[in-house]
């Protein structure tokens, strides 16, 4: 199936960010990849070349933002549309008041304001559509604290309380918006988890849940997600 949309997704080199890639591709939809890795990308890109559909990569690290967006900026103006972001790109430290300034700054520009520029950089364009669907990959520690992991929590936390906003504001221009909040998925993130990577979400689970959102009505809108695991 061959669609003139596009999905930009964020993180794409691996874990969760590559199965989304790799499934959009397969559903259709034209690629804006972005992550720091240009080799992975470029494989990645390789790939998708089965599905018949083009494929941008952006190598560079999110949180550089100005160059970022004005890549992402000028893609979808020379596009006409963009029709998903898939906000994934993350990064976790371990600690809460004992964790550094410097940390708090990376995991906050990284977690929460670089998804932030580019929701400033999309919503524009998807306002002139009247349409589009923003997933904005958060974690069940966006949602619960954790002892030891309050600054990873508080960056999580500022995303998801973000998306809430966002999803009552921009209803009514037909833009769908969902924080999805897994619990461990098995990426190189939750390497030291105290469960197995069987017991994991796995990273194919947050694409079907987005394939899910997409086939949904118009008229339905879900504002987040949780995904847990027994353990």
């Amino acid at each position: 199936m061959q669609t003139n949309k596009v999905a930009i997704v964020t993180g794409a080199s691996k874990g969760i960010g590559r199965s989304v890639a790799q499934g959009l591709a397969e559903d259709g939809y034209n690629l804006v990849l972005i992550a720091r890795t240009e080799s992975k990308l470029i494989e990645l890109a390789e790939e998708t070349k089965a599905y018949g559909i083009k494929t941008q990569i952006i190598c560079a690290d999110i949180t550089d933002f100005t160059s970022v967006c004005q890549a992402v900026a000028e893609i979808i103006s020379t596009w006409g549309r963009v029709d998903i972001l898939v906000n994934n790109a993350g990064i976790f430290k371990d600690g809460t008041l004992q964790t550094s300034n410097d940390d708090y700054q990376e995991l906050f520009y990284t977690n929460f304001k670089a998804p932030l520029m580019l929701l400033k950089t999309v919503i524009p364009f998807m306002q002139k559509q009247k349409n589009g669907y923003i997933f904005n990959i958060a974690s069940i520690a966006g949602k619960t604290g954790y002892s030891g992991k309050g600054a990873y929590a508080s960056s999580k936390f500022a995303l998801v309380g973000l998306s809430e906003s966002l999803y009552h504001e921009y209803s009514n221009d037909g833009i769908k918006i969902t924080a999805i909040c897994p619990g461990f998925v098995a990426t190189d993130m939750a390497k030291g988890a105290p469960i197995s990577t069987d017991e994991m979400i796995q990273p194919e689970d947050i694409l079907k849940t987005i394939r899910w959102l997409l086939d949904l009505s118009p008229s339905a809108f879900v504002k987040e997600i949780i995904l847990n695991t027994a353990k």
